[in-house]
């Protein structure tokens, strides 16, 4: 009978132990999270629009910072350079302009306004800005008897109007930011003649 009692005793100790021991006593194996792991609330910023904006499994993330891309380019006009003189001669005969003439066939590419740097400008139209380049020229007119004619001519551009604008991007993200830059490329397009009497 003695023993009997002796291991309710046992027993209810152990129950009693066992339920006063704290739950947390069982859980000093499981691995504890890290402290910077990417909880959602602290991904996202005031603005963000949606959760599917953003790859949550691991995805390596950058800090914010701003660039500036080309968004707009077109032709606007259609300028002329000024006049320049070529040859002259008395007929009647014929009076041409050709390239082994030596005259000054050079022009230049040129910029105006506001740009992020000639560089990028020049890549996005495939062009170079501000290097003197040779134009070939070819031009022909028949002279009256009696008269002297002088062949003049002028270079004509294709005037671009190019837009930049400003962008942050944060997270493989970008918005823009509402800033911009606009710019005007003079790109030489073909010679324009004419001829003028002496």
């Amino acid at each position: 009978m003695k023993q009997s009692i002796s291991f309710i005793a046992s027993l209810l100790m152990a129950i009693t132990i066992l339920i006063a021991t704290p739950l947390s006593g069982f859980a000093a194996n499981v691995p504890a999270s890290p402290l910077n792991n990417n909880i959602i609330n602290d991904v996202f910023a005031e603005g963000d629009s949606s959760d599917d904006e953003f790859n949550i499994a691991g995805e390596t993330r950058s800090d914010g910072h701003y660039y500036w891309k080309i968004t707009s380019k077109s032709i606007v006009s259609h300028p002329y350079g000024s006049w320049r003189n070529g040859p002259s001669g008395k007929g009647r005969s014929d009076l041409s302009l050709t390239n082994s003439q030596g005259y000054n066939y050079t022009v230049s590419n040129t910029i105006s306004g506001s740009y992020t740097s000639i560089a990028t400008i020049s890549s996005s139209l495939g062009v170079t800005i501000g290097k003197s380049e040779t134009h070939s020229v070819g031009y022909k007119v028949t002279v009256p008897k009696g008269k002297r004619y002088q062949i003049i001519f002028r270079p004509q551009f294709d005037r671009y109007k190019v837009v930049e604008s400003e962008f942050y991007k944060i997270d493989g993200y970008s918005r823009k930011t509402g800033k911009t830059k606009t710019c005007y490329v003079k790109v030489f397009s073909n010679w324009d003649y004419d001829w003028k009497q002496l």
